[in-house]
């Protein structure tokens, strides 16, 4: 078992690996990432409907999340919810905890936040952590079956699919700049315990 420094250390270092990566190298390429809609009339009131994007490719994101469902899935020691559980504990981080109570209950309320196109599929106002669940666990890391019809039925509808895939790159950027409010949360707190031990 990790010891608090260590499993805080990893934290980082995995924060790191993710600003690291090539997805978020194209997000600085393309910071307006967006989606463009394309209708065609064929005549008759009949549409083809496209559309072409400049957002990550689906590889980039893939090596992405890889990295970042160990900061969302507590049965990893990384997790948002076990390093809570660290600062809940460590007497010492006291000075620190609020900073990482209040950063965590921000990011929570951003997820619980509607996107900024508004989105309703079968009557529900998605929010972004629906966003985010239904790819993640529906069509990039894990194949529930809860999510993946779900999210099979937005990809395969143009006009959805390039407004859930725009606003999941959004929710994924947003989510990283967190993960570094985070690291130097930790950043404090490693100092901390490393003063006091």
């Amino acid at each position: 078992m990790l010891s608090s420094i260590e499993t805080l250390l990893l934290f980082n270092h995995k924060v790191d690996r993710l600003v690291n990566s090539v997805f978020l190298e194209n997000i600085k390429r393309n910071p307006q990432h967006t989606v463009r809609f394309n209708a065609q009339n064929r005549g008759n009131n009949k549409w083809d409907l496209s559309t072409t994007n400049n957002l990550p490719s689906e590889n980039t994101v893939d090596g992405f999340i890889l990295t970042l469902r160990q900061f969302m899935q507590n049965n990893d020691p990384i997790s948002i919810g076990n390093i809570a559980k660290i600062y809940d504990s460590e007497s010492k981080l006291s000075n620190v905890k609020s900073d990482f109570d209040s950063h965590r209950a921000n990011l929570n309320s951003y997820l619980n936040s509607g996107p900024r196109n508004q989105i309703i599929y079968n009557n529900k106002q998605l929010n972004r952590r629906d966003i985010l669940w239904t790819l993640l666990y529906g069509h990039y890391a894990h194949s529930d079956e809860k999510y993946l019809k779900v999210s099979q039925t937005w990809l395969s509808n143009p006009i959805l699919s390039g407004l859930i895939q725009m606003e999941f790159v959004d929710i994924l950027v947003n989510i990283m700049n967190g993960l570094i409010k985070f690291k130097q949360i930790n950043e404090s707190a490693i100092n901390l315990l490393n003063n006091t031990t």
